[in-house]
Parts: structure tokens; sequence; C-alpha cells
């Protein structure tokens, strides 16, 4: 099988417990969908099911789950607004009565796992909206939602380390009652759901989150980046923090996080900061006028986008800078023959001669499988 064919499948295929998670419902829940015809698997096995990533991402836009910014308007939540862990456990106790009856429970190491499932609200206020097109995310890393729809944030409980985090994590499943056994995961994975039925029958679903598609699952605790949300595109993009200081190479960022943009649709190589900041690909580092420029910019079909910097030189043709090659390649997009490299410094030349705003260099069209 080549490498191609098995990056399709493992950027296209769901398991059962991947489309519990990104549907949020028991796999139970998702086999009774399946034999109630609403959703069709790519293969039955005796090992489980097998599902279309594009089948799942029709379902979620049927149900006007597209984006997750857009799920918060219909649901009552209660939140810490804390990443302490004692102030947590008490904000758990005085509104734990709020709730109805429990239907499930989200617990985060990673804030982007938690934005990823559409839990976080943006930071902002009425006088900057108008003034500013990104904006920060607030996430919790413990969720409990009742059967109504009605959630409990909370930002100082965690799960995946043996820290304080986990400790009150642990603490709150043993006040709702849940099994030693169910306890006892919170410190080994980075991501777990727990849906609980009408008979209290409990289904689990845990993984390591984003951390899954390194090969190192704690690779991305070394890669800087921040989870923005983009009123120009409504939705969310992932930044390379600081990066004109980062140590961390575009490739490694791209890999550590390719869950995050698994349908890459476009590329955008911008020749220069000026163009950069001509089209709004800049973050604010600091009050001080210090900013951040990108000059390569993935576009997903969800929407998403994730930016970093690159070495670029715009006088060197792409097909001979190694970096670019590589991240072209492993996003799974053609590589500009000579000609066409060529061409395109020409241009770029051309424009700066005659005093032209240079457009940016797109790449759209894929390698086919």
């Amino acid at each position: 099988m080549t490498s191609n064919l098995r990056d399709y499948f493992k950027y296209n295929t769901l398991t059962t417990s991947e489309v519990s998670e990104l549907l949020q419902i028991p796999k139970s829940k998702i086999l009774s969908m399946v034999e109630e015809k609403v959703i069709q698997p790519l293969k039955v096995s005796a090992e489980g099911l097998l599902f279309l990533k594009q089948d799942i991402d029709g379902i979620i836009k049927d149900r006007s789950l597209k984006l997750p910014i857009h799920r918060i308007h219909y649901r009552n939540i209660m939140n810490d607004g804390t990443g302490y862990t004692n102030k947590s456990i008490e904000f758990f106790e005085e509104n734990i009565t709020k709730l109805g009856r429990i239907e499930s429970i989200f617990i985060y190491f990673n804030s982007i796992d938690a934005v990823k499932a559409g839990f976080f609200k943006i930071y902002k206020n009425d006088e900057e909206y108008d003034s500013k097109h990104l904006y920060s995310v607030d996430t919790p890393s413990f969720v409990i939602r009742d059967v109504q729809g009605n959630e409990i944030w909370l930002g100082g409980c965690k799960c995946g380390y043996g820290g304080k985090g986990s400790g009150g994590s642990k603490t709150i499943l043993k006040k709702l009652g849940l099994n030693q056994d169910v306890i006892d995961l919170i410190p080994y994975y980075r991501v777990i759901n727990i849906f609980i039925n009408d008979d209290g029958n409990i289904e689990i679903i845990y993984n390591n989150g984003i951390d899954r598609t390194s090969q190192n699952s704690r690779v991305v605790d070394d890669l800087d980046v921040s989870v923005l949300f983009s009123k120009e595109i409504n939705n969310l993009v992932l930044v390379q923090e600081d990066s004109r200081i980062s140590k961390n190479k575009a490739i490694d960022i791209l890999k550590g996080f390719r869950s995050f943009i698994p349908f890459p649709k476009k590329i955008l190589l911008l020749p220069s900061f000026d163009m950069a900041d001509r089209l709004g690909y800049v973050v604010e580092i600091d009050s001080r006028d210090y900013f951040s420029f990108y000059n390569l910019i993935v576009v997903d079909s969800s929407g998403k986008q994730l930016w970093v910097n690159i070495p670029y030189k715009v006088d060197v043709p792409i097909n001979s800078q190694d970096e670019i090659c590589n991240i072209l390649e492993y996003l799974g997009f053609d590589v500009p023959e000579e000609k066409m490299a060529n061409k395109i410094v020409h241009l770029f030349n051309a424009a700066v001669s005659k005093k032209i705003d240079p457009e940016p260099i797109v790449f759209e069209k894929q390698k086919k499988v």
C-alpha cells in the first residue's frame, strides 16, 4: 500500500469510537443509527465498523453543528471561569444540583481537543469586537452535561497526567458515583468521554486526542501553538506562537496537529511580511505593537485554518526549497514542476519592478490517490 493511500484511509475514515467522539453520542446509539440506515458504514467486520468521514460530516452539517461556535447558543452553560482545581471542585458542588440526570461527561488534557469538540467561548467585549479580527477562546477541561443539554464547565480538572488537575477529576467522578475502574482511567488518557444511559449503564471512549497524529504522544506539548477564533472566516485558526522566534519547524507543527486540518483544500504561500500584513495574517503579541507574521496558510475543507511561518526565498524556485516541498508533499499537494516554479519567481519579480502588490501563491490541486 502506498503512503498516499495510507494517508487517505487515515484521514478519511473513522472508527465507531471516533464517530462517537465527533457526534458526542454513545457507540450503542451509533449502532442503532446503522440499523435504522441513518448512516451506512464503509466496512463491517468482526473487528468493528469503519465509516467515511464525509458521511459523518454530512450528519454534523444536517444537525447544524458544522461550526461548534453555534452550538453554545442553545445551551445553558455554567462556567467556573478558573483554572484552579480547588475552585473548580467548589463550583461543581455549588451547581451540580442545578443539572438534571447526567447524560455525559467530557474530560480533556489539551485545550485544542476541547475546542475541536465545540467546547469554547470567545474572549471579547462589545467595544473591541469591531476593531479586532482574531480572538482568544476560553475552554473548559471538564464538562458535565444533563439530558436537557445544560452543562457545567470546569477549568481546573483534567485528565492524562498525574497532577492536581487529574486529582480534581477523580474527586468529581467519585462524588458523581462512578465506579473506581472508570476513575482509574483519568491519569492515562488525554481525552475521556463518558456516556450514561437511562439505566445507569456507562460507556467510555478514551484516547490521546490531538496527540494521536504524532508518533510520540507527548510531542505536541513541545509545540508552541494557540487556537484563536477569526471573525472574518467565522471559524477557528491554529497559529504558531510568536513565529519569528519559535524554534518549532512548520512541518513539525503540521504533523503534530494534522487532525486539526484533516482535509486541507488550499495552501497560501505569501512572499513577504508586507503581504501577510495586508491580508491580515498577523497576530498581535502584546500591547507594544509587536506582531507575529505568517507566510504559509493551510485552509481545511471545514473552514479551519493553520498559520505558520517558514523560510521562503522569493528568488529561488519553490521546487528547490526543501521545507516547502516537504510540506506540500506531506499535505498531499503537487510540487510545482521546474517550468512553473521559475514562472512564479518571474511573476513576483515583475510585480515588484512595476511596484504592484504581488498576489499570494495558491496551491489547490491535490495528488490523486
